[in-house]
This record gives structure tokens, C-alpha cells and sequence, in this order.
């Protein structure tokens, strides 16, 4: 899963195992690897703000869909910016951004669960 920049300023997720590269040829992409700060050696000097989130609230297992759920909530968090929501409204859209997420360690059931 990786993020898609469109020019407009909107992004999206995208899969990539379902396109091919040419899918991505002259698009502006994210990856995972592409929200941390790094230094002049390419060394990861600090985390996105979601990647720590995930990291101090043990939010994964083997990893495998981290991407997609860290991506997943940064297009989210991008998207609230750009137009809020009510505080009612809270609860649905999170599990319509990461109800298409499944962790494989938990027997591919959804990730979020209810606060």
C-alpha cells in the first residue's frame, strides 16, 4: 500500500499488488519508508507522528499490513485536515478509512476496534 499525491493536493491510497509499475509511472508516491525524518546519511532521525503512535501502542505484530494501516490513517489525518468532520461522524469514518485493512496475525480480522 503506498499514497498517491495528486496534483489538486489530495492524496489516496493505492495497492500495489494489484497494479503494475506502469500504474505508477510519473505519479508522485509515499511509502511506508517515506514519512520519517532522516539525516544527511539516510539514517531515520525521527518517526511521522502516526509510525511513533504505532510503535509506542505495540499497533502491529508481524508487520506485514503496518504499511497499509499507517497509510491508511495519515490519508485520513490528511483528509480531516483538509475538510473536518462532526465529532459524531468520528467513529464511522475511521472504520470506513481502515475497514478494507486486515491483519493477518489475528486470523484476518479487522484492525480497529471501537474506543
Amino acid at each position: 500500500m503506498v499514497i498517491i499525491d495528486k496534483a489538486d493536493g489530495t492524496s489516496e491510497e493505492v495497492r500495489t499488488c494489484i497494479n503494475g509499475a506502469h500504474f505508477f509511472d510519473g505519479k508522485t508516491v509515499r511509502t511506508i519508508e517515506g514519512h520519517a525524518k532522516r539525516n544527511d546519511q539516510g539514517e531515520v532521525v525521527e518517526f511521522a507522528s502516526v509510525q511513533q503512535k504505532f510503535l509506542e501502542h505495540f499497533s502491529f505484530q508481524c508487520g506485514y499490513c503496518t504499511p497499509g494501516f499507517v497509510n491508511a490513517t495519515i490519508v485520513l489525518l490528511e483528509k480531516l485536515k483538509r475538510t473536518p468532520i462532526a465529532k459524531d461522524e468520528i467513529e464511522t469514518t475511521i472504520m470506513d478509512a481502515l475497514n478494507d485493512h486486515i491483519c493477518r496475525c489475528t486470523g484476518y480480522v479487522r484492525y480497529y476496534t471501537k474506543p
